[in-house]
């Protein structure tokens, strides 16, 4: 981002540098500066007991694991009329992003589904059918 002084000069922003000893890195963002420092600290395993690659950042590590292992289940919109409904994205970020286009968040969609989970399960216990093992004979405890 550029900006002007009083006379329409042209600014350049300061750069900013990474702080670790070594590192030649520079920015002009603090929040830039942020997720690359972390990237010196953070090791982000693959979740795939077959594979051995880490990641110096969480969304490269969960778009590796959607893209290479099929691990999407975990980042799914349950907002109803979505055309991606039922889909899932590639990281937490891009499904907060993607919500925030519906007006929703994150905690939201975990309460939508919460309820589409519920509805299977009523409507498979409908049909006589179990779900995961579950007979519907169970009593909730308190």
């Amino acid at each position: 981002m550029t900006s002007t002084d009083g006379n329409g000069n042209i600014q350049q922003p300061a750069l900013i540098r990474c702080p670790k000893a070594g590192c030649t890195w520079t920015t002009t963002s603090n929040d830039r500066l942020i997720r690359h420092v972390r990237g010196h600290e953070v090791v982000f395993k693959c979740p795939s007991s077959t594979c051995t690659m880490a990641f110096k950042r969480q969304d490269a590590m969960e778009r590796h694991a959607w893209k290479a292992h099929g691990f999407n289940t975990i980042w799914i919109c349950y907002y109803g009329g979505c055309k991606r409904e039922g889909y899932g994205l590639s990281s937490k970020f891009r499904l907060e992003a993607h919500l925030a286009g519906h007006g929703i968040s994150y905690e939201q969609n975990c309460e939508l589904e919460k309820q589409a989970k519920n509805d299977a399960d009523h409507i498979n216990m409908a049909s006589g059918s179990a779900v995961d093992g579950d007979d519907g004979d169970d009593l909730a405890e308190e």
